[in-house]
């Protein structure tokens, strides 16, 4: 599993681009939620993991076309 910023770097694109292909639903993630210590922020805090395979598929396609 990588993070956000590791696929990124191995797709040679920013951070918010692997972020918008998770929401789009062009990368497959999973999103793990934790609870958050304080209150006051946002009830949940979390990160997203995004397996390898999905990142290798993606650059093998780019490369094929």
């Amino acid at each position: 599993m990588l993070t956000v910023k590791e696929a990124a770097i191995r797709l040679g694109v920013s951070p918010s681009t692997v972020y918008r292909w998770v929401d789009d639903g062009d990368l497959d993630a999973v999103r793990e939620k934790k609870p958050s210590p304080v209150k006051r922020k946002r009830s949940y805090k979390g990160s997203i993991q995004i397996p390898e395979g999905q990142v290798d598929a993606l650059l093998a396609a780019t490369q094929a076309a």
